[in-house]
């Protein structure tokens, strides 16, 4: 009888990790489908650096952090490039952006720049 109980939990367990699965990808492709802009880039976030002042007086700095976010008006040692008018948006900004997306439905992403 306990082995009995065991696969029936084991069948519940993976019920429910399959509608999880299934529900995520409903809701990413519904994300996909509301918000148009596309920023491909192969850089963790890890590897990420931020100042939030330009380093004016630290010449190696100037050099690493020679990206500018227009948005969060911070600067970069790598930042992210839009697809629609390639212009440079940040990791955090777009992930901001992504995290609005997923918990507002009519909230909807569009390229900061030309609106796209």
């Amino acid at each position: 009888m306990n082995n009995n109980y065991d696969s029936n939990v084991d069948a519940e367990e993976r019920d429910r990790d399959e509608w999880q699965r299934v529900h995520s990808a409903v809701e990413y492709a519904d994300i996909r489908a509301r918000n148009k802009v596309r920023i491909k880039t192969k850089i963790n976030k890890k590897d990420v650096q931020v100042r939030d002042y330009y380093p004016s007086h630290d010449k190696v700095e100037r050099k690493l952090f020679k990206y500018y976010c227009p948005i969060c008006l911070r600067y970069f040692n790598t930042i992210l490039v839009s697809t629609c008018c390639d212009n440079y948006i940040c990791r955090f900004c777009i992930g901001d952006m992504a995290k609005k997306a997923k918990c507002e439905k009519d909230f909807v992403i569009s390229c900061s720049h030309c609106n796209t």
